[in-house]
């Protein structure tokens, strides 16, 4: 390629990424977002989660070092040991597809 026509590709994209950027950003300043934090006092285990989940039914699950949670946008239950766990300490989430 000859030096003018890499300057018009490259001219080209930049403009076109810009483009997409505006558009992208006009359109998501139209909505609005709402969010709130969740603790222990709303019945997390503790207040760090190691990783979250959402499975095919909607609900949020969350492990932690000290358990296993699930949200259901509006109630947190908590599984531990005494609930079938084989330990506190929850790595990490996978659904079994296979239910």
């Amino acid at each position: 390629m000859k030096p003018a026509i890499i300057i018009l590709s490259l001219t080209r994209f930049v403009l076109l990424t810009i483009g997409c950027f505006l558009v992208g950003s006009a359109y998501l300043s139209g909505q609005t977002y709402s969010f709130r934090k969740y603790t222990v006092e709303d019945g997390l285990p503790e207040n760090r989660v190691m990783s979250i989940w959402e499975d095919s039914h909607g609900f949020l699950w969350l492990s932690s070092k000290n358990g296993l949670s699930r949200f259901d946008g509006t109630d947190i239950t908590t599984y531990r040991i005494q609930d079938g766990l084989p330990d506190l300490y929850v790595r990490s989430i996978r659904e079994d597809t296979s239910r």
